[in-house]
C-alpha cells in the first residue's frame, strides 16, 4: 500500500468535507485489515457462528424446519387472498350493471 491509497486526496486545510473523510476512513481500515470481513468477524467474535455460502432463507440455525415453506405459504395465501378480492369487485360491478339496465329499461 502506498501513502496515496491511505490518503487520495490532497491534505490542503485542517477541514476535511464529510466524503473525504470516509473516503480515509476506509482507507486506514482497509490498511490496518479492520473492514467487516468473515475471518475478522470471526476473530472478534468467536462464538458467532457464520457459514460460508449459505443463503439466509435457507439457513435453518435452531430448527429443522425449512423457512421457505412457510414464507411459500404465506405468499401464495396473499395472492388467494388478492385474486378473491378482484374477482369479488367484478362480481359486485356486474351486478351493479345489471341492476342499472333494470332500472333503466322499466
Amino acid at each position: 500500500m502506498t501513502w496515496k491509497t491511505v490518503h487520495p486526496s490532497k491534505i490542503s486545510s485542517l477541514i476535511s468535507s464529510s466524503n473525504e473523510a470516509s473516503i480515509r476512513r476506509f482507507s486506514l481500515k482497509l490498511l490496518n485489515d479492520e473492514l467487516p470481513t468473515l475471518s475478522n468477524l470471526n476473530k472478534w467474535n468467536s462464538s458467532l457462528e457464520i457459514e460460508n455460502n449459505i443463503h439466509v432463507f435457507t439457513y435453518s440455525s435452531q430448527t429443522d424446519i425449512n423457512p421457505l415453506i412457510e414464507l411459500k405459504s404465506k405468499f401464495i395465501q396473499i395472492i388467494i387472498h388478492e385474486m378473491a378480492n378482484i374477482l369479488q369487485q367484478e362480481l359486485n360491478w356486474r351486478y351493479t350493471q345489471m341492476i342499472l339496465n333494470c332500472v333503466i329499461n322499466t
